[in-house]
Order: structure tokens, then C-alpha cells, then sequence
């Protein structure tokens, strides 16, 4: 699997290329490693608990796959 992720400066981007059979492995992992996810303090949770918790898990993917293809082997930067 190939994925392309953009960089900071205008029109670059980072190309790196996955193996599917353990990306889904890789990503877990690697979101473990970001320690960024966050529980509630209470065991009250507010009315759109679930829809929160599906888009931090989404930008938790998305930060996983850019750290992932920005540090994969024989990944490379194009400008375009």
C-alpha cells in the first residue's frame, strides 16, 4: 500500500510504502506510542460521547499513519 501524506512546505509531500498485512498492527502500535488519548474523569459522559470518541480515534489513525509513512523504509519527499 502506498500513501502520501503532505509536508509543511507548500507542495511536498512524504511517499512511503506500507505492508497491509501489518498495517493495522503497525498503527496500533503506534498510536500506543503518541500517548495522547485521554479518558473521562467521571463515569458521567456527555450526550455526543461516542461521536467524540469516533473522530479521536479517527485523528488518532491519521496521526498514525503520517508518523508511520514519514519514518518507512525507503519513504521519500516529492515536490510537486
Amino acid at each position: 500500500m502506498i500513501c502520501v501524506i503532505p509536508e509543511q512546505a507548500l507542495n511536498t509531500y512524504r511517499v512511503g510504502e506500507h505492508h497491509a498485512s501489518s498495517l493495522a498492527y503497525n498503527v496500533a502500535e503506534t498510536i500506543g506510542e503518541l500517548q495522547i488519548w485521554t479518558y473521562p474523569e467521571t463515569e458521567a459522559k456527555s450526550k455526543n460521547y461516542e461521536a467524540d470518541r469516533i473522530r479521536e480515534i479517527d485523528n488518532l489513525v491519521q496521526a498514525a499513519m503520517m508518523r508511520l509513512t514519514r519514518h518507512a523504509t525507503g519513504s521519500c519527499t516529492v515536490i510537486v
